[in-house]
């Protein structure tokens, strides 16, 4: 059983993100992440994504794009999307115990954009944590 599943719409920054954060924060492995879906040429996480974290002392560069499926919603406590509504299957959004984070995709933005997305996914991870 995972604590949480965090859900954006490729899988290479913000929920890769916010698994690593919880992840390092709880000294363990109950978060995992997924895309709604895999673009052929983005399955990597991101090299900037992963700059960025490193800055924060966390290693997320082992990561790969995963697509989601009903079964990982099986074993999960909690499911955090990060991405608009409209991009979710339905079995999603039927998921009982949901929660909707508005966090800009950092794709097309600036490093300082990028910073301040990433200083949100943790501001935010660490909020979950606490209600815990």
């Amino acid at each position: 059983m995972k604590d949480v599943l965090f859900i954006c719409k490729s899988n290479i920054n913000r929920s890769q993100q916010a698994e690593g954060f919880y992840n390092a924060f709880t000294s363990g492995s109950g978060a995992i992440s997924a895309a709604i879906e895999l673009d052929k040429d983005l399955q990597e996480t991101s090299k900037t994504g992963i700059m960025l974290m490193l800055e924060k002392g966390i290693d997320i560069s082992g990561k790969k794009s995963t697509l989601i499926n009903k079964k990982m919603l099986e074993g999960v406590k909690k499911v955090v999307v990060i991405c608009p509504k409209s991009f979710l299957p339905k079995y999603v959004l039927e998921f009982e115990n949901i929660e909707f984070w508005n966090i800009k995709d950092p794709h097309y933005s600036g490093m300082d954009d990028r910073r301040a997305i990433r200083d949100e996914i943790e501001k935010r991870v660490r909020e979950l944590i606490a209600s815990n």
